[in-house]
């Protein structure tokens, strides 16, 4: 993975992966950085950090149904909460 600077511009390059498919079943995830990296890239004196996914769209018909993670059920319950309230 690097980051460069070339003609005003920010480079990053990400090797493909072999795809895999996206928690929600929608995309097919081809690169990722797998969160913020830092390059040896700088910018008035500062390093520049980056985040950067590649993904190929499905039909957008999940693969399979998933559980829902934890956050998803905490979220749901934060909602149900809400939804109560009014």
């Amino acid at each position: 993975m690097d980051a460069r600077i070339e003609d005003n511009t920010v480079v990053i390059e990400i090797p493909l992966e072999k795809p895999r498919l996206s928690s929600t079943g929608k995309t097919l995830l081809i690169a990722s950085s797998r969160g913020v990296q830092r390059s040896t890239a700088r910018l008035k004196g500062k390093t520049i950090s980056f985040v950067a996914n590649a993904f190929i769209e499905t039909d957008g018909t999940p693969a399979k149904q998933r559980k829902p993670t934890t956050t998803q059920k905490k979220r749901r319950e934060v909602e149900d909460d809400e939804l109560e309230e009014d």
